[in-house]
């Protein structure tokens, strides 16, 4: 039997009986083209606005679960290097085709100049998590909606960042059925850094540490080979979860930037089974 299937009719019961449930969202692994989605505070390097749209979702027995996510940015740059950037993000986990838990945020970003190539920046993420629940033929559907958000900081140059964050700030919780459904609180460190081979050629390193008080802490190292910054290929290892292999594509656009990623994660050196290995898609686009 599917594993989701039997975690659908098992969910009610654990509810009714267990205390609280605290949820976390799903983990990214190409967020390296998009740092927005580890820290609310992050303002990229270049250009007047960024869109991506990202899904992952699993095959086999669990092709019914998927992550999928939007975002929309514009940014306000000074010669300075002053910046502020206005940011959209949605977000939809669906967990079988009768859990789904969406999420909308509008994020504010600041960034100022410590001297040439050296600056700080800070923000926060203010939104709304849903969690839907439905079981065919039953009338005990449950909707909730929680108010959610987040701050950042961070420092970077063309060569490095290094930054973190603390999400599901507000801890929110609610009651569907009879147990509490919570949002809690976790916590982001990370750091990338980029090093030159000559003119063409750049090898990329990105960490990601990922803690979550009520379960067990995730994190991944990354490393890539970057040719002029339009085609990327290289690794992720997720502690604990297994390897992830990815390619990405950037053609440029007179001045303008596409991006194209994929992502294959598979078990291989980690403790989770086969069955649960899984793809991402990504496509940004990049208005210098």
């Amino acid at each position: 039997m599917r594993s989701w299937v039997f975690f659908l009719f098992l969910f009610p019961s654990l509810l009714l009986r267990a205390q609280s449930f605290t949820t976390y969202p799903d983990i990214l692994s190409l967020t390296l083209f998009n740092e927005a989605l580890l820290n609310p505070g992050y303002i990229s390097e270049e250009g007047r606005s960024d869109l991506f749209f990202g899904h992952k979702f699993q095959t086999g027995a669990l092709k019914d679960v998927s992550s999928s996510f939007f975002s929309a940015d514009r940014t306000f740059r000074k010669e300075s290097g002053m910046a502020q950037t206005l940011r959209l993000l949605f977000f939809n986990e669906k967990q079988g085709p009768y859990i789904s838990k969406p999420r909308g945020y509008l994020n504010y970003a600041y960034q100022i100049p410590l001297r040439e190539n050296l600056q700080v920046y800070a923000g926060a993420i203010l939104g709304l998590a849903g969690a839907y629940y439905s079981v065919p033929g039953s009338s005990g559907n449950q909707a909730t909606t929680l108010p959610d958000g987040g701050i950042g900081a961070g420092i970077k140059s063309d060569r490095f960042t290094i930054g973190a964050a603390a999400l599901q700030m507000f801890n929110s919780s609610a009651q569907p059925y009879t147990a509490t459904l919570v949002l809690g609180r976790y916590y982001h460190v990370h750091a990338r850094y980029e090093l030159p081979l000559g003119l063409d050629w750049k090898v990329k390193g990105q960490v990601l540490w990922r803690h979550l008080p009520a379960t067990q802490d995730q994190g991944y190292v990354l490393a890539c080979l970057s040719y002029v910054d339009r085609a990327q290929v290289g690794s992720i290892w997720r502690v604990g979860k297994g390897l992830t292999f990815f390619l990405a594509l950037e053609p440029h656009y007179h001045e303008d930037r596409l991006l194209l990623s994929f992502a294959y994660n598979t078990a291989i050196t980690g403790d989770t089974p086969a069955w649960q290995n899984s793809m991402e898609v990504n496509v940004g686009y990049r208005i210098k």
